[in-house]
Formats: structure tokens, C-alpha cells, sequence
């Protein structure tokens, strides 16, 4: 679950379009400058949270840590979608399944 959780974190680190990648006509053509400082604490918050064991299931989250992640990942009325999580998970998805394939078959060993 943790390689597959940071598969994810990875993916979407590095593949998050941060304030810092902007050209500056685009920076200074946004409505609200502040989305592209938020974009850059947004990429430092991306993380694996603890995976957790249940009886019936396994989780393990990844998460962005700033309140505003939604607004960048959706975008919002004044502000075009800059996708981070989507892309990550639905690209990450066959490696994660292969990861997990693997470690069921050495329990059935």
C-alpha cells in the first residue's frame, strides 16, 4: 500500500503545474495572484498519510494538506482547473494493481 500510496504522491508532485512553471504573462493575467503562491505550498503538502489495517479492508490516503487544493484541482469561477490528483491516480492505477497482484501472490506462496 505505501509504494503504491507513493506512486500517487510522485505522480502528482511532479506533474502539478506550481506558480514557480507559470510564465509571468500568465501570472500577471490571473485574476488572483495569490492562486500561484498557494499552487507552490500546495505542492509541498502533498503526502502519504499512514496506512491503516482493518479486519475486512486496507486504506492508505494521500493527501494535500492546504484547505485551497479542491479550488486548484477543480478550478473555481475566476480560475481554470490545474489537476494534480485526478491525473495521478488514474494514471498510477495499473501499477498500483500490479504492486498489489504481486504481494497477494508471495501470501499465497
Amino acid at each position: 500500500m505505501e509504494k503504491a500510496q507513493n506512486l500517487v504522491v510522485t505522480h502528482a508532485k511532479s506533474n502539478h503545474r506550481a506558480g514557480s512553471q507559470i510564465s509571468p504573462g500568465e501570472r500577471k493575467a490571473h485574476t488572483d495572484p495569490r492562486f500561484y503562491v498557494w499552487s507552490n505550498d500546495l505542492l509541498s503538502s502533498i503526502r502519504a498519510e499512514k496506512v491503516k489495517v482493518f479486519v475486512n479492508r486496507i486504506t492508505g490516503e494521500v493527501v494535500a494538506g492546504e484547505k485551497y487544493a479542491t479550488k486548484i484541482e477543480l478550478g473555481g469561477p475566476n480560475s481554470r482547473a490545474f489537476p494534480f490528483f485526478g491525473p495521478a491516480i488514474t494514471e498510477t492505477a495499473p501499477a498500483a494493481i500490479l504492486l498489489f497482484a504481486t504481494a497477494v501472490k508471495k501470501v499465497i506462496k
